[in-house]
């Protein structure tokens, strides 16, 4: 009798770690993705929000999409960075880019999309990013005299072009301007080699929720 109890209270014991240490790893899953995407979000909605001193915005998403920050730049780097930019009155200069983030299906791996980094074994599916950016003195001007789209953004008028996304082909690509700083848009489709035959339907299918993903999109100053 005695050893059957003690048996039953090493099992409770057992079971009582067990739990508190799966606890414990959810409570360090969830510090350790706050702290490096700097963004909040709810499942529920899926909507994201990114923000810090300098640039900010928010967005909603289909519900199993995830957010991924693709540059780890911290306040000070950033100013920095727009330091160096405010004063380069070099008209060939490249824009100086201050942050990147990447919205897609959890489906697809971290490295998706990367140096062309797809498989045929991956569904069908869309991303979207977004990638923010300092324009130099010298440029800025010819920035602004783009021909801008009826289209706009949370108010700001849109420029639209195509661009070569490796691994995706060619894609669409929206920049804007607001606070001084530049914001592009790029809306990347693939199209699983299984899926060939579905293809045009797929496409108006992932364009039609790529439309609503960038009408939620709104500035957070």
């Amino acid at each position: 009798m005695k050893k059957s109890r003690n048996k039953k209270n090493n099992k409770t014991v057992r079971t009582i770690l067990f739990v508190v240490a799966c606890l414990l790893i959810l409570i360090a899953i969830f510090f350790a993705c706050h702290c490096l995407y700097h963004d909040s979000f709810s499942d529920k909605k899926n909507s994201y929000r990114i923000e810090n001193k300098y640039y900010g915005f928010e967005l909603q998403t289909p519900k199993d999409w995830v957010a991924e920050k693709k540059t780890a730049y911290s306040e000070e780097n950033i100013m920095q960075i727009i330091g160096k930019c405010k004063n380069d009155n070099s008209i060939d200069s490249s824009v100086y880019e201050i942050g990147r983030f990447r919205f897609k299906s959890q489906r697809y791996p971290a490295e998706f999309m990367d140096s062309g980094f797809v498989s045929d074994n991956f569904p069908s599916g869309i991303v979207f990013s977004i990638s923010v950016s300092c324009i130099p003195v010298g440029i800025e001007n010819k920035v602004k005299n783009n021909i801008f789209t009826n289209f706009k953004i949370d108010g700001s008028k849109t420029i639209k072009r195509e661009v070569e996304l490796e691994g995706l082909g060619k894609t669409e690509q929206i920049s804007f301007l607001h606070d001084n700083l530049q914001y592009k848009i790029i809306k990347g489709i693939y199209i699983s080699p299984n899926d060939k035959e579905r293809e045009e339907q797929l496409k108006k299918d992932y364009t039609n929720n790529l439309e609503k993903i960038i009408s939620s999109f709104k500035f957070v100053n």
